[in-house]
């Protein structure tokens, strides 16, 4: 993954700035390894609010969208 991640958990909310660049391929792989760490942030500071900030270059395929949103299951490491 060719992506920075800064996760800071503050009083209310957690706010995720998420920089760097898309590898052609690897997009989907990458975006659920970024979720799953905002996920785990979230739990371990039992805060739901989340501010991302993404300054990611590159495209990210409708179908990787898709995909993920189909199986959110996939976000947790627990198969469908």
């Amino acid at each position: 993954m060719s992506y920075e991640v800064t996760i800071q958990a503050n009083q209310d909310y957690i706010r995720v700035d998420v920089s760097g660049i898309r590898t052609p391929g690897q997009e989907k792989q990458d975006a659920i390894n970024v979720w799953r760490r905002v996920i785990e942030a979230s739990h371990s500071a039992e805060i739901d609010q989340i501010l991302v900030v993404s300054e990611v270059n590159g495209g990210l395929p409708s179908t990787a969208v898709y995909e993920i949103v189909r199986n959110p299951k996939e976000l947790v490491g627990v198969e469908a």
